[in-house]
């Protein structure tokens, strides 16, 4: 059976300590794969190191950390010279400590992982990379002025323990010559440190000037493709400070010419939010405000006269109408329309908008009553309406944090009055790289609020048994009892539990739901007198 998996065949090179072995990657189908370096490890020796001798240190240890054979290759002692050039890559970077090695001081500057052994402590050297807290740290409260001149500043239990074990095994004649040694030695290793982090710091600064300047430089390109391609009018309204907030556009990899062929198509959408965001400022904006009077003095009119159980009661909020297909489209009209061409169209979109307000209602009350026990998708209208009027489908806000810790029963229709569910909420605001957002939220404030919705903000009451409560009380059956008819016999209640020195406080029905809802106690006691 042909396996048909990569697989990976060793072969020893003529070299007899195996420093130069080679790897060849080969396929199911004999045929060396290409575009991931796999030829590589079978270059000839002299271009390996030509090659090897622009990398940095960081590039050697993770070339160092691939397969064997090139742990073999860049470890051995006939490797020196490629780690000293690789250093010397690197300006101003110091030079290795005396009882380091290149590979050692590599490792210690561009490793990043812990070289602190707890248990072997390096008594050579003390130039160790340590990812230890400063709270395990030795502190040695000596017994000695002798132990006080130990060098111990900046160095771990441990180390410190070695010096002491040192220092006590000499004979007093040795002391001074040991101390004056290690405080030498100490010397040589701040300085050191202090040079490290010198050009740490001014690596990394160069590093930052580097990628900002190619950031730059691609952000200019960019720049240049996109007035080409007619986006002018965008990033003189708003800046391109504000425009090159992109992960594309901030990108520091160099812009390719396949690169630049799919630029346009990456930043298609996020251009023209940015458009619709500018029209929304310009244009959409004084005419929402045209709309929002003109969609007043029609509601004060056109229902002035209408009875209360009127289906279009409670009206909508204007967000909502003014975000309608038929509304929608008078407002986003291209072109330039004078206020009484734009009147005379709304109002007569208006008439379409009351249709929409019909079904805007019956999509409210079966969203409302998807929430409730019982429901069923196949319901028609009127039973998810009377469902709804039962004096038990109650339901609470969770949106904000009064909310959530008062509890307070909300009923239908009073909770499409609800402000949570219309009002911009504060802390809600769109990230500055998101104009199709910021587009939204400016046509919200300019109609006064967003539209109506309550997904994801309102569920039953947890404490929906208590209206069960109150009614057997009054005599009720739950299951069928609106809040209509209590409305109408209007029943009288108190709470015993809140009975206190005062006497007895007498409250309706829906002040008693309010009450009973929000209180922390977990006996509640109604009486109907």
């Amino acid at each position: 059976m042909a396996n048909t998996t990569a697989l990976r065949k060793y072969k020893e090179s003529p070299d007899p300590s195996g420093v130069a072995s080679l790897i060849n990657i080969v396929g199911g189908n004999g045929r060396v794969k290409r575009g991931q370096l796999a030829m590589l490890p079978s270059l000839p020796l002299d271009i390996l190191y030509e090659i090897f001798c622009f990398l940095c240190p960081g590039d050697l240890l993770a070339l160092v950390r691939t397969s064997t054979p090139f742990r073999r290759l860049l470890t051995s002692r006939s490797s020196a010279f490629i780690w000293r050039a690789v250093r010397r890559n690197l300006d101003g970077l110091p030079e290795p400590p005396s009882d380091m090695n290149e590979i050692q001081y590599a490792a210690l500057v561009f490793g990043g992982e812990c070289q602190y052994e707890v248990h072997q402590p390096r008594q050579s050297s003390f130039s160790v990379l340590s990812c230890l807290p400063s709270g395990s740290r030795y502190d040695m409260a000596p017994s000695c002025s002798l132990m006080r001149q130990l060098p111990v500043e900046g160095f771990h239990g441990p180390h410190v323990k070695a010096l002491k074990d040192q220092l006590l095994a000499l004979s007093e004649s040795e002391h001074e010559v040991y101390l004056q040694r290690r405080q030498e030695e100490t010397e040589l290793i701040n300085n050191f440190a202090a040079a490290g982090v010198e050009w740490q710091l001014k690596a990394k600064k160069v590093r930052i000037m580097e990628l900002r300047s190619k950031r730059a430089a691609r952000a200019e390109v960019i720049r240049e493709m996109l007035v080409e391609a007619g986006c002018s009018e965008e990033i003189e309204y708003f800046g391109w400070d504000r425009i090159s907030r992109h992960p594309v556009i901030k990108s520091s990899q160099a812009l390719t010419d396949k690169a630049r062929s799919s630029i346009l198509a990456q930043l298609e959408e996020y251009i023209s939010a940015w458009q619709e965001l500018r029209i929304e400022e310009r244009v959409y904006a004084s005419r929402r405000g045209v709309f929002l009077d003109a969609w007043l003095e029609f509601t004060t009119t056109a229902f002035y006269n209408a009875p209360l159980g009127s289906p279009y009661f409670p009206l909508p909020p204007s967000a909502t109408i003014g975000f309608s297909p038929s509304i929608d489209s008078v407002i986003r009209q291209p072109g330039q329309v004078s206020d009484e061409s734009l009147l005379e169209q709304l109002y007569s979109a208006f008439l379409p908008a009351c249709d929409y307000i019909l079904e805007w209602h019956r999509e409210v009350r079966r969203e409302l009553a998807s929430l409730l026990p019982g429901y069923k998708p196949d319901d028609d209208d009127r039973t998810v309406h009377a469902r709804l009027k039962l004096a038990t489908s109650v339901f609470r806000c969770t949106t904000g944090y009064k909310c959530r810790i008062e509890g307070h029963a909300l009923a239908y229709p009073e909770i499409l009055f609800h402000p949570c569910f219309t009002l911009l909420v504060r802390g809600e605001n769109p990230s500055p790289k998101d104009p199709r957002t910021m587009a939204n939220q400016k046509a919200c404030l300019a109609m006064g609020g967003r539209p109506w919705s309550c997904k994801g903000r309102v569920q039953v009451h947890h404490k929906q048994d208590i209206v069960v409560k109150i009614l057997s009380c009054c005599g009720k059956d739950p299951r069928t009892t609106t809040a209509e008819e209590m409305d109408t016999q209007d029943p009288r209640l108190t709470c015993l539990v809140c009975a206190g020195d005062d006497g007895l406080a007498f409250m309706s029905w829906r002040p008693a739901v309010s009450v009973l809802l929000t209180m922390q106690c977990n006996r509640q006691k109604t009486n109907c007198l």
